[in-house]
């Protein structure tokens, strides 16, 4: 996917990382959702004010121009790091409770929110591991990027 391709799509900031061979990792905006303000426009979390229908039509949208399905985390500033690949809770709509997730498949995509929190992106030398951390200073200090 090219940036061209997901500007329309609210995604302006799609990186394919060089060091990375295969992995692809971007950055959402506001822009191109369906959320009324205070919201406006793309809020992709549940955990917020907005109203549900709006939130999951935005992942929707989201959805639309990804080639898999995307694994949410119900993030709570945790240390806890979800294996995708044991699992397919995320399928059901069923949140895993964890900071971080962590797949060694092609073809998932893993998602982190964040507002005043760091999005860490973490692969292996040759790609076939990567990990996503919601890292805010409460899991940083207890060792979220350890695990």
């Amino acid at each position: 996917m090219t940036a061209e391709q997901t500007r329309g799509a609210a995604l302006p900031n799609t990186v394919s990382g060089r060091e990375w061979p295969g992995v692809c990792y971007f950055s959402t905006t506001r822009e191109g959702g369906v959320s009324q303000p205070p919201y406006d426009s793309l809020n992709l979390g549940l955990h917020t004010g907005d109203d549900k229908q709006a939130v999951l039509q935005n992942r929707q949208r989201l959805q639309s121009v990804l080639p898999a399905p995307i694994v949410w985390l119900e993030q709570v500033h945790g240390v806890d790091v979800y294996d995708a690949d044991l699992d397919r809770a995320f399928l059901n709509d069923s949140l895993v409770r964890a900071d971080a997730a962590i797949t060694t498949s092609t073809g998932k995509v893993l998602a982190v929110m964040t507002a005043d929190c760091l999005p860490v992106v973490l692969a292996s030398a040759r790609g076939d591991v990567i990990g996503v951390a919601h890292a805010g200073w409460r899991g940083l200090l207890n060792g979220v990027l350890e695990n």
